[in-house]
């Protein structure tokens, strides 16, 4: 296995550079994936243009952290699962395996904690 990934960093507003990142740790029940495809999005454009403002004036309002790896609309192959998560991760009843090739939302909600049900999705829910 790799000990480094490369990926595009948004390092500050309007620059972006090719980096060498520590392989990622492998968390229990998750998987890490090469990236086929990433879609450029508008927090993505917003970022670059230095509007690091999201949800301006609500409760949800947030900044915008640099260095980012930014791209969160992508497809990519699973290449590492933990073990002792092989026979678990699954999707609508399939097995996940090494090799296949998955997108994944990461606004993903449990719609039940304090932050998903203020649209702060990925704050602090377990998810």
């Amino acid at each position: 296995m790799a000990d480094k990934i490369k990926a595009v960093v948004m390092t500050a507003p309007g620059k972006v550079e090719t980096q060498e990142l520590p392989w990622p740790d492998l968390k229990p029940g998750g998987l890490i994936l090469k990236m086929n495809m990433a879609g450029i999005c508008g927090t993505d454009k917003h970022a670059y243009k230095g509007e690091s403002i999201l949800y301006g004036g609500t409760e949800a309002e947030q900044e915008i952290v640099y260095p980012g790896v930014r791209g969160h609309e992508n497809v990519g192959t699973i290449v590492e699962i933990r073990k002792e998560d092989q026979d678990s991760i699954e999707y609508h009843g399939n097995r996940l395996k090494v090799g296949d090739r998955v997108t994944m939302c990461p606004n993903i909600i449990c719609k039940k904690c304090w932050y998903c049900r203020h649209v702060l999705t990925g704050k602090a829910c377990g998810l």
